[in-house]
């Protein structure tokens, strides 16, 4: 009995991470908006998109709005994409503590273009017509630093798709909410933090398309509704190594997104003298870009702290995505 009891134990450790995927897969596709998704900021890509535990620097406001309270000046960050398919994704953050509110404030606008060559069944080749598929996103974030130890955050953002509106498609307007924590012991710079972004109403585009069926018969079809690209986030960071030449920093996150299954990121970022800082990060369960990498240079120009970040990762058949991010300390 004592065997069979075991056995069953361990063919339930097995087979219960498989079923968990499975039921993510069934989830892939279920969702709106998915743009929401793409990483901002080349330091926290570079991470391994592990980045709500860290939440020190402008990008905190799209990852963890809950860090804006300890950014200590004014920041401005700016960030570029180059991501598959020919599409560009700009970032620009401007976050400032707020003493009227007692705490800090963000803005950020986002926007995603590309441009796409016009076919149909009669034209099926490119002509040189084209149209473009775009995102633009406004936000704004609040936190607010209630102990040394623990603050929380919110941002909320308007949101437009435009899928194609030159060429008859739909836009998309509503808006979306996140929601941060973070939590300090003592100990190493330790931090625990919780995230919930992109949570908000089920998106529906406007209009429809005609179906026809095989007898040759037509319907007008509606567009169906999907919830936006919403993800929990729990993760821990610390400083194992602090030297007066250099310092390390790790951290560990798990994701639930509601479109596909559980995430788990990690990623380690290496300072020497507070100048040169060297990344790495790993997404294991991730369908591509699992491996991430980067750099960061930081320095003072004109009173003013200056930093310049790089991050790749490998896209596998999507081919590699390269980010620039620059940030300047008021």
């Amino acid at each position: 009995m004592r065997r069979a009891l075991l056995l069953s134990i361990a063919g339930w450790c097995v087979t219960t991470p498989i079923r968990a995927q499975d039921l993510g897969d069934q989830r892939a596709a279920t969702s709106m908006l998915t743009f929401l998704k793409i990483g901002v900021g080349a330091r926290a890509v570079a991470l391994g998109e592990a980045f709500v535990p860290v939440a020190d620097d402008a990008t905190t406001m799209v990852w963890n709005p809950s860090g804006l309270a300890e950014l200590p000046g004014p920041r401005i960050h700016i960030s570029h994409t180059e991501w598959p398919a020919d599409v560009d994704y700009e970032n620009v953050m401007y976050t400032s503590p707020f003493a009227l509110l007692d705490g800090a404030i963000g803005i950020h606008v986002a926007s995603l273009r590309t441009t796409l060559d016009y076919t149909s069944e009669v034209e099926p080749l490119p002509s040189g017509r084209t149209f473009s598929y775009s995102d633009l996103l406004v936000g704004g974030a609040y936190a607010r630093q209630f102990t040394d130890r623990f603050s929380f955050g919110v941002a909320v953002k308007y949101v437009r798709e435009d899928l194609g509106s030159e060429v008859g498609g739909s836009v998309l307007n509503s808006w979306s909410l996140d929601l941060g924590t973070i939590f300090r012991l003592p100990y190493r710079g330790f931090r625990m933090s919780m995230a919930w972004t992109n949570f908000g109403p089920d998106f529906k585009p406007p209009g429809g398309f005609t179906s026809v069926a095989p007898d040759g018969s037509t319907r007008n079809v509606g567009y169906a509704s999907f919830s936006p690209a919403s993800v929990f986030a729990f993760g821990v960071a610390m400083n194992p190594i602090v030297h007066g030449h250099y310092n390390l920093m790790t951290t560990l996150q798990f994701d639930h997104p509601a479109d596909t299954g559980e995430l788990i990121k990690g990623g380690a970022e290496l300072w020497f003298d507070d100048m040169v800082a060297l990344r790495a990060g790993w997404n294991p369960r991730a369908d591509a870009m699992q491996v991430s990498a980067g750099f960061g240079l930081a320095g003072t120009l004109g009173g003013r702290k200056l930093h310049l970040d790089y991050a790749y990762t490998d896209g596998d058949a999507l081919g590699r995505v390269d980010r620039l991010s620059l940030e300047v300390e008021f």
